[in-house]
C-alpha cells in the first residue's frame, strides 16, 4: 500500500511539474497581457481613492474652478489636424464628465475661435507664463491648460525565454502637458505622457519605411494618455483654492470675475489680498507673489460669470486684486 502511494505520488508529481512548465510557459508568452491586467487594476484603485480625496476637499471648499483647454501643438507634424482635433475634444470631454470640480471652457474648437486661441510667447519662443495668467485672470479662468506631441516611434523589442523568444512591436506616443495657475503665473503641471500599443510586423515596417501612421492604433494610445493626463490635471487643479479676481471697479461696486456657476451666492463674503507685487525670474518669465489680505467683500448682486460685491472694511481694493471666499 505504502509503494502504492508513493508511485501514484511519484506520478502526481510528474504531472503537477508538467502543468507548471505549462504555466510558466503561459506566463512568459504572455507576460505583457497579464502585466497589463495588474497594471490596469492598480490604476483603477489609485484612481478611484484619489477621486474619493478630491470629492472630500470639494464639499469642504464648495466652490468649482474655472480652466480652459487650448489646442496642443504638434512639434513634429506627425499626427493630421483630424487627430489633434480628436485629442483637443475627447480631452475636453473627459475633464467635463470625470472632474466634478472644475468648469471646462473650450477656448478653441474647429468651427469657433475663443478667448485664448494661441498662448502668448516670449522673444525666446517660451510661452509667456505671466501673460498666460493676466489674461486668465480677466477671464475668470483659474488655470490654462496646453501641451505638445512629443514624439511618435515604433519599437521592437525581444521578449520570451529560450526557445519561446519572439520580437514584439509597439508603437509609442509620448506627450507632455503644461498646466497654468492664473493666480500666480506659475506652472501647476509640467509633465510628459507615455504610452504604448501593440502593433504586428507589417505595421512596423510600414512605419519605419515611410513614417506613415498607423492611426487607429494612434487613437488606442492617445486614449490611454488623455485618461492618465485627465487624471492628473482633475488632482493638480482639484487641490487648488478657489480664486476669484477684481476686474473692474464700478463707483463704490466691485466687479468680480466669477458668479454662480462657480457656487457664489449674494450675500457670501470673500477676502481681498492684494497681488500687485510682481518677481522677477529665469528667461524673462515674471510671477505673482501671494499678498496680504487687505480687505472683504460682499456680493450683493450675481449671474452666471459675475458678481457684484460692495466693501465690508480694508482698503487697497483695485483691479487685480486676488478675492477668496471666506
Amino acid at each position: 500500500m505504502h509503494k502504492f502511494v508513493l508511485k501514484h505520488l511519484a506520478i502526481l508529481h510528474y504531472f503537477m511539474g508538467l502543468i507548471s512548465l505549462g504555466l510558466a510557459a503561459f506566463l512568459f508568452a504572455n507576460g505583457c497581457s497579464i502585466k497589463s491586467t495588474v497594471e490596469s487594476t492598480t490604476e483603477t484603485i489609485a484612481k478611484t481613492t484619489k477621486k474619493i480625496a478630491r470629492d472630500i476637499t470639494f464639499a469642504g471648499d464648495g466652490l468649482k474652478k474655472v480652466v480652459a483647454v487650448v489646442r496642443f501643438e504638434d512639434k513634429l507634424s506627425q499626427a493630421d489636424e483630424s487627430f489633434q482635433n480628436k485629442f483637443y475634444q475627447d480631452l475636453v470631454e473627459h475633464l467635463k464628465s470625470h472632474c466634478d470640480d472644475l468648469i471646462v471652457v473650450e477656448s478653441e474648437s474647429k468651427d469657433h475661435t475663443g478667448p485664448i486661441s494661441q498662448l502668448p510667447k516670449l522673444a525666446s519662443g517660451q510661452v509667456d507664463n505671466f501673460a498666460v495668467a493676466v489674461i486668465g485672470r480677466q477671464l475668470g479662468l483659474n488655470a490654462v491648460i496646453s501641451g505638445n506631441l512629443v514624439n511618435i516611434r515604433p519599437l521592437d523589442e525581444l521578449g520570451g525565454i529560450l526557445w519561446m523568444k519572439d520580437v514584439r512591436y509597439s508603437l509609442e506616443v509620448l506627450m507632455s502637458t503644461q498646466v497654468y495657475d492664473t493666480q500666480t503665473a506659475t506652472k501647476i503641471i509640467d509633465e510628459s505622457f507615455t504610452r504604448e500599443v501593440e502593433i504586428d510586423e507589417i505595421d512596423y515596417a510600414e512605419i519605419k519605411r515611410t513614417n506613415a501612421q498607423n492611426f487607429s492604433k494612434l487613437n488606442q494610445a492617445y486614449d490611454k494618455i488623455i485618461v492618465d493626463m485627465g487624471e492628473r490635471i482633475c488632482e493638480a487643479v482639484g487641490q487648488k483654492n478657489w480664486a476669484g479676481y477684481v476686474t473692474a471697479v464700478d463707483g463704490e461696486k466691485f466687479i468680480i470675475s466669477a458668479g454662480g456657476l462657480v457656487g457664489l451666492k449674494q450675500g457670501n463674503v470673500l477676502e481681498v489680498f492684494d497681488s500687485g507685487r510682481i518677481l522677477e525670474g529665469i528667461d524673462g518669465q515674471r510671477f505673482y507673489s501671494a499678498g496680504y489680505k487687505t480687505a472683504e467683500l460682499e456680493i450683493v448682486a450675481i449671474s452666471d460669470n459675475q458678481a457684484e460685491a460692495v466693501k465690508i472694511n480694508g482698503r487697497g481694493l483695485k483691479v487685480g486684486s486676488v478675492v477668496r471666499k471666506k
